[in-house]
């Protein structure tokens, strides 16, 4: 039986750990957010220049002006720092901070070990 998005955003979460800061790209890894799991504090970023992504708005709460990567409404977290799409880039491939780069990619080796076909990163 195949794993459901939510399922491998689960996982994927598991990994996350204290004082972390996350990059992650379009597609399923944008769940991780509404799964870090209770206590673990990390700093959620999204390739269009958010730092301090937070979990997707309830339904009637949603922002059009506050957008990830793929172009889903989000929330900030309070000291979120918002910037323009070519430094967040910058941030992924050249800062030393980013402890785990492109999650989608984690999560497609993870969903590959187990013989999921569906690529991760949709």
């Amino acid at each position: 039986m195949a794993w459901s998005r939510e399922q491998m955003a689960s996982i994927a979460a598991r990994e996350l750990r204290n004082g972390t800061y996350v990059n992650l790209g379009i597609g399923i890894p944008t769940l991780v957010a509404n799964h870090v799991p209770p206590g673990v504090e990390v700093t959620l970023h999204s390739e269009n220049g958010i730092l301090g992504l937070g979990p997707f708005p309830l339904e009637g709460e949603e922002d059009a002006d506050l957008i990830n990567a793929g172009k889903q409404t989000v929330t900030i977290t309070d000291l979120a720092v918002l910037d323009v799409t070519a430094h967040g880039l910058a941030l992924v491939k050249l800062a030393p901070e980013v402890d785990l780069d492109q999650v989608r990619q984690r999560t497609a080796a993870e969903v590959a070990a187990t013989g999921v076909t569906e690529y991760a990163g949709r």
